[in-house]
């Protein structure tokens, strides 16, 4: 993969401006245009997802085959183990920015299967938090996680379709320079 392609940095750009940076930070690779997102477990890539940048493709993301789906998780430096689980990458980036203090983790869909509940419980969480686009949907997935992780608080961030990203998005235009929402 590439390093760099204006194209895919154009269309990063064009979600938001902190892909600016992030998309370093985040270890991004370009293929053809398109964006090449890592996932990693305790720092090394494990599998990757690849967004395609160009609006009239028939397909918007490409998972390579594998057994069974990770969650992506941007592991950084926090106090203590908290977990906010989001749809997808893109809104777990925008969760690093609304929810600093908490680890973004992306299901990749609208549930979580025992096997993402794997990698959530290895970080012994001493909260999770869970924010989709739909409030019905948030209420599966932490019931799906109790039935799991019954040692932590469990809560759900309300929405009626708007995801987190949006919600970023939506601050930003309103001139917010706190963006952070989640505590």
């Amino acid at each position: 993969f590439d390093d760099f392609d204006q194209r895919g940095y154009n269309y990063l750009l064009s979600r938001h401006g902190f892909m600016k940076d992030l998309y370093k930070v985040l270890d991004f690779k370009f293929l053809d245009g398109n964006i090449v997102m890592p996932f990693k477990y305790h720092g090394e890539v494990f599998y990757y997802q690849i967004r395609f940048s160009n609006k009239n493709s028939k397909i918007r993301y490409f998972f390579p085959p594998i057994q069974a789906k990770p969650p992506y998780l941007i592991e950084h430096h926090v106090d203590k183990p908290r977990i906010i689980i989001c749809e997808g990458i893109y809104d777990a980036i925008a969760c690093l920015i609304l929810a600093p203090d908490f680890i973004p983790c992306a299901v990749l869909g609208s549930s979580v299967s025992d096997y993402q509940l794997d990698f959530i419980r290895e970080y012994t969480p001493c909260e999770i938090v869970i924010y989709m686009d739909e409030t019905n949907i948030s209420q599966r997935i932490a019931d799906k996680v109790k039935s799991v992780i019954d040692y932590c608080p469990i809560r759900i961030i309300r929405s009626e379709g708007q995801d987190p990203e949006e919600k970023m998005k939506e601050m930003l235009k309103m001139g917010r320079r706190n963006l952070k929402l989640i505590k």
